[in-house]
């Protein structure tokens, strides 16, 4: 199977913490962000890979190479970001040629315990334009546009008001199974949305568009609110034994990451020091490497990223710090997302 990631959005609502990093290329759980829907695609049988990069491409290459993703063909768009639809038009040679391919955002947190290979059987059964992962989420038609489907699961229309009340909305997750017909309603070389200009397009001429409810958990992390919010779900998750736990960890193993328990709900990584002076209350999460010095006192949720080091009587609550970062001796982080 071939497959992309699209890798080339700007990060806009996440800044400062994009001005220098591609937004695939931050920490989630001290894993990349790219690092999630590459895990779904290998699963689902990936052979080729194509990301394509805009800003800041060069954190996203050096996030890829640093966990050894296989056969990755990189794009950089120059001078402009063509979208995800002219993404997707611009990878078309690498793309084209066994009939279907997967794409999935290079940002989205999905955790699918079932993984997706449901919805790659459904697609290829089914001869579809396009195949959506999709999930039912409360602010369809308010925060988020929809995708708005017939009681059969096909896809009529995209945004965030339906045509009809008889239409039933959902979020669409970040993945999809494409067939290689959708090229047809692709413009080269223009900027487009695979959703509102592909694929209605494709709708407008009776090809068809299916929606495929997945299993699972899907995760915001646009604003900085968005992402402490993720972070604290998916890091209770990691540390319970449910189904999207198990899931978490498979992911955290499979890229090689070793969680060792410390205590009740902390999980620490490899070489950290912990000073015996140091407090940890509340769901925790250290990289490898991690430095507590004395006094430190860490309460609510905290995550840690690899190789940081928290110097003598610093106070964490509920953050997310990067990695190889220093907290200055005495500092006060209350809800704080520190990720560059």
């Amino acid at each position: 199977m071939r497959a992309m990631i699209l890798a080339a959005g700007l990060g806009e609502r996440l800044r400062p913490h994009t001005t220098k990093v591609a937004k695939p290329a931050l920490p989630f759980l001290n894993l990349p962000l790219i690092c999630y829907p590459w895990f779904h695609l290998q699963a689902v049988g990936a052979h080729q890979l194509v990301v394509n990069t805009h800003h800041c491409g060069e954190s996203v290459k050096a996030a890829v190479e640093a966990f050894g993703l296989p056969l990755v063909k990189f794009i950089h768009e120059t001078p402009v970001i063509l979208g995800s639809g002219g993404g997707i038009k611009n990878a078309e040679v690498h793309l084209k040629g066994e009939g279907s391919f997967v794409v999935a955002n290079g940002d989205e947190i999905l955790i699918a315990p079932d993984g997706l290979e449901e919805l790659w059987r459904h697609h290829q059964s089914r001869g579809n334009l396009a195949t959506l992962a999709v999930c039912r989420h409360p602010e369809v038609g308010t925060k988020f546009g929809g995708v708005w489907c017939d009681s059969s699961g096909r896809v009529i229309e995209f945004g965030k008001v339906a045509s009809s009340s008889k239409l039933m909305g959902y979020h669409y997750t970040g993945f999809m199974a494409l067939s290689d017909r959708v090229f047809a309603f692709l413009p080269q070389d223009q900027a487009s949305n695979i959703l509102y200009d592909g694929l209605a397009s494709g709708i407008r001429v009776g090809e068809k568009v299916e929606a495929f409810e997945v299993e699972g958990a899907w995760y915001e992390t646009g604003s900085e609110s968005d992402f402490l919010s993720a972070s604290l779900a998916c890091l209770n998750h990691l540390l319970s034994d449910d189904p999207l736990g198990a899931s978490l960890k498979e992911l955290h193993h499979h890229y090689g990451r070793v969680l060792l328990p410390h205590g009740s709900d902390v999980l620490v990584g490899t070489n950290c020091h912990i000073d015996p002076s140091a407090q940890i209350c509340g769901p925790t999460l250290l990289g490898h490497g991690v430095q507590l010095a004395q006094g430190v006192d860490l309460k609510g949720f905290n995550i840690i990223g690899d190789g940081t080091v928290i110097d003598d009587g610093c106070s964490l609550e509920s953050s997310v710090i990067g990695s190889h970062l220093q907290i200055p001796k005495g500092s006060s982080l209350h809800a704080q997302l520190r990720l560059i």
